[in-house]
């Protein structure tokens, strides 16, 4: 006879694989998953549905009992398709929770996914009580900051981590030498295109592309294999920049405010306009199996290295 434990946990299967693999941002994952890592991550939520299934039954438990609701699914199930007599109340609560889990499991993510922008709203708008309101707002910054460098502290682990295993990839302790070092990596590719910039990231999954921020790109001269710049990139950026605070001021200043108090604004918040913003439009996939050679690339450097060659 099957252990009563299998079955819940062929419960929560079910209920946290439903979920999963209905939710967009979980599906695409868990279907290149395998084995137990499968196995792990859909128990696991599931367990976290049932936990909200079992608060979920007490609360409509209490509603049906204060309204007279005599039906019951659990119930019906046990005396009515199994024939038992006389089941315990907390076998019959375990057959409601089990199937409004899997009930959730499955049904939920539609309604999430398609209300995602209704939450998205509901949310910024509990952002700006919390806020808005002294009471709130302190509380909420200083548990907000400590999640924050908590996760803050915890990527950066999982990145040291994975750049000392042996089985990491090369690429991967170039990108964080740059990032270490503040130097830009000089790109090779197999069609003599050359990009210079900065990682965006450092990819700690296997992957296929490597993603930059451009400073400069250009090609390699087929006789010599010298650098021919071609395109800068920092000139465009800090033009967009500039032109995104003078539509900022343009649109400040149509209702009402001085053009002396908007500088004055615009300097005392220079994160409002920073070149990220605009340099994240201009980033660039790399294939890795394109890339013939990378290294470190200064830029102040590079005339004081042409007049010595």
């Amino acid at each position: 006879m099957i252990k009563p434990t299998v079955l819940l946990l062929f419960v929560f299967g079910i209920a946290g694989y439903g979920f999963l693999s209905q939710y967009p941002s979980q599906a695409h994952g868990l279907k290149r998953s395998t084995g137990y890592h499968t196995f792990f991550v859909t128990t696991a939520f599931g367990l976290v549905l049932f936990a909200f299934s079992a608060i979920l039954y007490a609360i409509i438990y209490k509603v049906g009992t204060s309204f007279g609701v005599g039906f019951d699914l659990g119930r019906w199930i046990l005396e009515d398709a199994f024939f038992l007599d006389q089941p315990m109340q907390t076998d019959i609560a375990l057959v409601d929770i089990s199937f409004l889990a899997i009930a959730i499991g499955w049904v939920a993510p539609y309604f999430l996914y398609t209300d995602s922008e209704r939450i998205n709203r509901c949310k910024r708008a509990l952002m700006w009580v919390i806020k808005s309101n002294l009471i709130t707002r302190t509380p909420y910054c200083l548990v907000a900051n400590t999640v924050n460098k908590i996760k803050s502290r915890h990527s950066q682990n999982m990145t040291h981590a994975y750049l000392k295993d042996s089985e990491s990839t090369e690429i991967s302790r170039l990108l964080a030498m740059s990032l270490d070092h503040r130097l830009p990596i000089l790109f090779t590719m197999s069609d003599n295109k050359v990009f210079v910039g900065f990682p965006l990231h450092i990819p700690l999954k296997s992957h296929n592309d490597i993603y930059i921020l451009p400073v400069v790109s250009g090609f390699r001269c087929t006789k010599t294999c010298k650098f021919e710049k071609v395109t800068e990139y920092m000139p465009v950026i800090d033009m967009l920049v500039e032109k995104k605070k003078a539509e900022f001021k343009r649109v400040v200043t149509t209702k009402g405010e001085s053009e002396q108090a908007v500088d004055a604004f615009v300097s005392e918040n220079p994160d409002l306009f920073t070149r990220d913003e605009q340099w994240r439009k201009f980033s660039v996939a790399l294939p890795c199996r394109e890339i013939i050679h990378a290294h470190l690339h200064d830029l102040e450097l590079e005339q004081v290295f042409k007049k010595l060659e």
